[in-house]
């Protein structure tokens, strides 16, 4: 396994899912994140009360998209795909955030399904417990169901949604998923998994 796959993975486990953090330690780390991306992206942080509403809709956008992800995954998301974004000068703002942060899980759904399928099989490696696999899946559905509601019109598809969607109660039958998918599309259903 490369270095980077291997930080990727090593990421992972560094520091709990943002979703499972308290209240107070969510709000630090949105706040403490701001700034670090700041200094990584050179993107202007708004002053006095901007900055509060970033704060606040930062840390929504988080536990509504990425809850499953870590505070050490956001950092290298940004230093890895955040100074790709030609956008000095501009002030930090969710579109900005959103696109760096889709890029990062863009690029490692496959070293992460790689990682679930290769890890049972390393006596050292972390071995993925069925919950932790299942989250991970959870996710990506969600991201899926984020990148329909942005217009993209290649979402990620991945395998094992319908066992998921099963095992959650959504749908009786691996048939059913794309069914599914669209269901709540046309019932404007934007979240599916909010933590994960």
């Amino acid at each position: 396994m490369a270095s980077t796959e291997l930080s990727v993975i090593e990421n992972k486990f560094q520091a709990p899912p943002i979703s499972k953090l308290d209240p107070y330690q969510r709000l630090s780390a949105v706040r403490a994140l701001i700034l670090k991306i700041t200094v990584i992206t050179g993107w202007n942080v708004p002053h006095s009360e901007m900055m509060t509403i970033l704060v606040d809709q930062f840390l929504k956008l988080i536990l509504e998209r990425y809850a499953w992800i870590n505070v050490v995954e956001v950092e290298y998301a940004f230093r890895n795909h955040g100074t790709k974004i030609k956008d000095w000068g501009k002030e930090m703002n969710l579109s900005l955030i959103t696109e760096v942060l889709d890029s990062y899980i863009d690029s490692t759904s496959e070293i992460v399904e790689y990682a679930h399928k290769t890890a049972q099989n390393d006596p050292q490696g972390h071995v993925w417990t069925d919950e932790e696999m299942d989250n991970e899946i959870r996710g990506k559905i969600q991201a899926f169901l984020d990148y329909k509601w942005d217009g993209k019109k290649n979402p990620l598809w991945l395998e094992h949604w319908g066992e998921i969607l099963i095992k959650d109660g959504f749908i009786k039958d691996i048939t059913q998923v794309e069914g599914f998918l669209d269901y709540l599309i046309t019932k404007q259903i934007k979240t599916l998994y909010e933590k994960c």
